[in-house]
């Protein structure tokens, strides 16, 4: 069935980098948790203090980080940004991105300013993406039908004819209720990474 989809749509975070919004909540419930907060409690004060406007680029980076470092009383502002503010890269999927020729693929991703900035200094010329919609340049994020819609311009095609991968549930839940074609790539482990690549690309019948 996926194969007859003519693009892919790929999530940056737990899909191409290892590192996910769930890095720095788990980094804030190990060394930031005085209050001994749940991880979801640690997100919704995320959100409350802003997360999802720092992400759409509508807060300034620098205000956010303080105000972070000061809702959480960490020691060391830079030790938390930190854990965003680099890539580390999923090998499995980049060593065979190339058997992808096939398709016509693109990026979307929730990111704020800052991390768009680590992402591109980390992108080599010969990388695969058509095109790079960042949440933070188009102020729009994965709950709006907008910024999916505006990859499938920037495709010109139709979202049946395109395949989302995310490693976000929910993402991928918004994603098929507008039409497109899904793939969760959830992980939790290096082994599970390693497994959910080969299932990916044995979901389009291509072998790794």
């Amino acid at each position: 069935m996926l194969k007859a989809v003519r693009a892919i749509l790929f999530d940056w975070h737990g899909v191409f980098d290892k590192i996910r919004f769930e890095s720095l909540v788990e980094y804030l419930f190990t060394n930031a948790n005085k209050s001994r907060l749940t991880q979801e409690e640690i997100k919704e004060i995320l959100i409350s203090i802003g997360s999802d406007d720092f992400t759409k680029g509508n807060v300034n980076t620098i205000k956010f980080w303080n105000v972070l470092s000061q809702t959480f009383h960490v020691n060391s502002i830079t030790a938390v940004r930190d854990i965003v503010l680099q890539v580390d890269r999923n090998e499995y999927l980049w060593n065979h991105i190339k058997s992808l020729y096939e398709y016509r693929i693109g990026l979307l991703s929730d990111c704020p300013r800052d991390k768009k900035d680590i992402i591109l200094t980390n992108l080599r010329l010969d990388d695969p993406f058509e095109f790079k919609l960042f949440s933070c340049c188009t102020h729009t994020n994965k709950e709006q039908d907008e910024f999916f819609m505006e990859a499938c311009n920037q495709f010109n095609l139709l979202p049946k004819d395109v395949l989302f991968v995310d490693d976000s549930l929910k993402n991928v839940v918004k994603a098929d209720s507008l039409g497109f074609e899904t793939f969760l790539f959830n992980w939790k482990t290096e082994v599970e990474l390693e497994k959910k690549t080969i299932d990916f690309f044995s979901s389009l019948s291509i072998k790794i």
